[in-house]
C-alpha cells in the first residue's frame, strides 16, 4: 500500500521564510469537505461569547483576558495533504504546531498526490502543505540529471529560486525521505558497510530487489554510478516495498531499495547505508506557504518542528499509521506532546 501511494507521487533549516520569483500557476479551484475542519459551533459559540463580554461591558464588570479566543490577525490557515501516509502524517504535525502557536488552523481532506497538495496552495485553494525539496524541485524546474543538485543544502536553496512569486518555504526540517539502498544486518557484518562509498566496486556481488520506478530513476541510477556501484542483476518486477524486503530478507537478493521514512526498514535487522557523498538527491520536507500567511510565533513553531523531526521519527509514525492502528492527526499530536509543543487547541 506504501509503494502504491509512493507512485502517485511522481517520482539546514532557515531561520526565516524564504520567497521565490515567477508567476503563480492557476487551477480550478476545487470544493472540499473538511474531515478535521474546525467545528462549526465555534462561530456560535464566538457569537455567544461576544453578547456575554457586552453585557460585562454594560454592566461595568471586567472580562478576564484568558476568556477571549487568542488568535492572530492574520487570516485562518487552510492546510492540504496529499494521500501519502508520511506527507499527510507530517503535514498534520506542522498544521497542529501552528495551531498550537495560536493560528486558527483548518485541516481539509487528504487526497491525491504530493504535487496535487502543493497545486492547491499555489491555485489558491488553500494556504499551507509540506513538500519533498527534491522533487519539488523538479515539478518546478524539472531539473534533473548532470549538473543539478543533490546535497540538502543545494537542492533547498534551487527549490527556494524556483518557488513563484507569492509562495515562501519555511524553515527546512532534518527528516527526509529519499530513496536509499539496504542490505540486511548479517550482510551489513560480512562485507563491513555502513555507507554507499563501502559498496564502491563491489554491487557486482549483489543482486538487487526493487520496483521499476526506482530501478528506472535517472537520479538514482547517476548516484549509484557515482558510487561505482553496478549490481550483478537487478529485478525491477517488486510493486510492494513488503516483497522486497522480505526477498531481501530471504537471501534472494543481496540488496533493496526503499525510501528511507518507509515502515519496511522499520525492523533492526535491515540497515540503510547512508549517502555519505549526497549524491542522491535530496528530498528532506519543507513547508510551503502563502507569503505573510504566518506571525512570529507560528514560524517559531516551524522551526521547532523541524529542528527536532527526523527521518526515524517518521519511520515510526508511518508504522503506526500504516498498521491502522493511529489516525495521522492522532500520530501528530503525540509526537508533538511528546516534544515539548504545548497540547492546547488540538481540536481545533
Amino acid at each position: 500500500m506504501h509503494e502504491d501511494s509512493r507512485d502517485i507521487r511522481d517520482g539546514r533549516g532557515a531561520p526565516d521564510t524564504e520567497g521565490g520569483r515567477g508567476s503563480r500557476s492557476g487551477r480550478a479551484r476545487r470544493a472540499r469537505a473538511g474531515l478535521r475542519s474546525r467545528p462549526r459551533g465555534l462561530a456560535a459559540a464566538v457569537g455567544g461569547l461576544v453578547v456575554g463580554i457586552g453585557a460585562a461591558v454594560l454592566g461595568g464588570c471586567a472580562v478576564p483576558d484568558p476568556v477571549l479566543p487568542q488568535y492572530p490577525d492574520v487570516g485562518p490557515v487552510k492546510v492540504t495533504s496529499s494521500s501519502v501516509i508520511g506527507h499527510e502524517v507530517v503535514t498534520d504535525i506542522y498544521g497542529l504546531a501552528l495551531r498550537r502557536a495560536g493560528a486558527l488552523v483548518e485541516f481539509t481532506d487528504s487526497e491525491g498526490s504530493t504535487s496535487d497538495a502543493y497545486d492547491r496552495v499555489a491555485s489558491g485553494d488553500a494556504g499551507f502543505t509540506t513538500a519533498y525539496t527534491g522533487q519539488l524541485l523538479s515539478d518546478l524546474e524539472g531539473a534533473t540529471g548532470e549538473g543539478s543538485p543533490t546535497s540538502e543544502e543545494g537542492v533547498r536553496d534551487a527549490m527556494v529560486d524556483a518557488l513563484p512569486e507569492g509562495l515562501v518555504a519555511g524553515p527546512m526540517a532534518k527528516a527526509e525521505d529519499k530513496p536509499e539502498v539496504f542490505v540486511t544486518k548479517h550482510t551489513q557484518d560480512t562485507m563491513g558497510l555502513s555507507a554507499m562509498s563501502d559498496l564502491a566496486g563491489r554491487c557486482g556481488d549483489l543482486r538487487l530487489a526493487s520496483t521499476a520506478a526506482n530501478a528506472e530513476d535517472p537520479d538514482l541510477q547517476q548516484a549509484l554510478r557515482g558510487y561505482d556501484c553496478s549490481f550483478s542483476s537487478v529485478d525491477s518486477s517488486f510493486t510492494s516495498p513488503y516483497d522486497i524486503r522480505d526477498t531481501v530478507r530471504g537471501g534472494r537478493a543481496g540488496a533493496g531499495i526503499a525510501f528511507s521514512t518507509d515502515p519496511t526498514l522499520f525492523p533492526p535487522d535491515l540497515i540503510p547505508l547512508e549517502d555519505d557523498r549526497q549524491l542522491v538527491r535530496a528530498q528532506n520536507f519543507v513547508p510551503i506557504f502563502d507569503e505573510g500567511l504566518l506571525g512570529d510565533d507560528q514560524m517559531a513553531a516551524l522551526r521547532k518542528v523541524s529542528a527536532k523531526l527526523t527521518t526515524q521519527e517518521v519511520v515510526s509514525l508511518n508504522a503506526s499509521v500504516e498498521s491502522g492502528r493511529t489516525p495521522a492527526i492522532v500520530a501528530a499530536s503525540g509526537w508533538l506532546n511528546g516534544n515539548g509543543f504545548d497540547s492546547a487547541l488540538d481540536a481545533g
